[in-house]
């Protein structure tokens, strides 16, 4: 049987354990309590198993919310930036500024696109936009090289630029210039084939 010598030594224990964690009791403690009432110096309010509390050393369950949530906060910041310095970009959105993975931060890609997106999309594995556009528009090699022989043009380097870009070619006379892609191409999709008549059919 439990005596008031035990109840009193029990509610010195609870006591002091709620004062080093900075709180208080909101509910006096009584003789014979099993749940107690208490509130952190957050001003957060919850009830809970006083055995509970003291033996696994519990406290609020609103403050180990936001604990848990500055932890995945910081963890996901870390591999943003380990991302981000990976694909050659650089984050603008300082460590203070960012709010999560579901808020957007400020990017440069590298190539001086700046893109404002979610954190997640990029922990995803998405990337600039304007970079991946640029690339699924290239116009492939072999249409590019095409284009230059159509016209007579003789290429110095590789046509995996694009029609977007400058080329350095020999033209006709053997001179050694630099000219746009897409003017060739124009220029290619100009010069129509000559058609070929064929003669009357006679009749005797």
């Amino acid at each position: 049987m439990r005596t008031p010598k035990w109840y009193k030594k029990h509610e010195n224990i609870l006591l002091k354990y709620v004062a080093s964690r900075g709180g208080e009791l909101v509910v006096p403690y009584q003789p014979g309590d099993t749940f107690a009432t208490l509130r952190c110096k957050e001003g957060h309010t919850w009830k809970t198993r006083i055995s509970n509390l003291l033996a696994c050393k519990t406290w609020c369950p609103e403050c180990a919310k936001v604990i848990k949530a500055q932890k995945r906060k910081n963890a996901s910041w870390r591999k943003l930036q380990k991302m981000v310095a990976n694909r050659g970009g650089t984050l603008i959105t300082t460590r203070e500024e960012y709010d999560g993975t579901n808020k957007k931060v400020r990017i440069d890609c590298g190539k001086g696109h700046i893109m404002d997106v979610t954190a997640s999309s990029i922990l995803q594995g998405r990337w600039c936009g304007l970079c991946r556009t640029k690339w699924k528009r290239k116009t492939p090699p072999k249409v590019v090289e095409r284009a230059f022989k159509k016209i007579g043009y003789t290429l110095l380097e590789p046509p995996t630029k694009g029609l977007k870009a400058r080329y350095k070619v020999i033209d006709k006379k053997g001179n050694v210039k630099e000219i746009w892609g897409f003017w060739v191409k124009e220029r290619a999709d100009g010069m129509k084939k000559k058609r070929i008549r064929k003669p009357a059919e006679t009749t005797q």
